[in-house]
């Protein structure tokens, strides 16, 4: 079977990032990033859980230029916008009972963001979503930020941060790495049970890339 398939020409620096998994580590790769792309972050459920400490906050504030200490926002929801190192946009809410939501152009494509704190019951849940021209990217418990190469016009890294409980591989869930294996195991004939979501930063690619087969 022929799967055509399109990803962008990833830099060196972008695969490196996609790959990090250390959060400090992964937030100076962000701030050294930041004067060419677009940022954003959404949280769910509980941000500032065991994984996500008073450490790990004043490292994302100092790196991103962000000025909201998540650890003293709970189960709060929470949302950031970073465009060419500005801050467009950044707001978390007491009321964990409602989402926030935001929702933007950012030259061709339409952006809307939403996050749901620990008790939302209404439209998302206790998720966080961002999306991009119709695909969304989510998680249900955490942080995920998802950096656009704006130049390029294609979706550099996806990634979630969970900050409750350690998986298997670590709290940083590196999607466009997962991603790859996707496409190592398609191409060797293999079937794989995966989620849209994750296989849509593939379809998501726009305009720019390659195609494997």
């Amino acid at each position: 079977m022929e799967y055509n398939i399109i990803i962008p020409e990833y830099t060196e620096f972008e695969k490196k990032l996609q790959n990090e998994r250390d959060f400090f580590s992964y937030m100076q790769m962000l701030k050294d990033a930041l004067p060419h792309y677009a940022l954003f972050i959404a949280t769910a459920d509980t941000p500032a859980g065991p994984l996500f400490t008073q450490k790990h906050s004043d490292c994302m504030r100092s790196a991103l230029g962000l000025k909201i200490d998540m650890t003293k926002a709970f189960r709060q929801p929470y949302i950031a916008i970073i465009d060419g190192g500005e801050i467009l946009y950044e707001e978390t809410s007491k009321d964990v009972t409602k989402p926030l939501s935001i929702s933007a152009d950012f030259g061709n494509h339409s952006i809307s963001i939403l996050s749901g704190g620990y008790s939302c019951d209404t439209e998302c849940w206790p998720e966080a979503r961002i999306t991009v021209d119709n695909i969304s990217y989510y998680c249900i418990r955490g942080f995920v930020f998802l950096l656009y190469n704006m130049k390029k016009d294609y979706i550099a890294d996806y990634s979630r941060f969970e900050t409750f409980e350690d998986g298997t591989t670590g709290p940083f869930h590196k999607r466009i790495a997962y991603t790859k294996e996707i496409i190592s195991n398609l191409r060797g004939g293999y079937i794989m049970f995966m989620r849209i979501s994750t296989f849509a930063v593939i379809w998501q690619s726009l305009q720019t890339g390659r195609t494997y087969k």
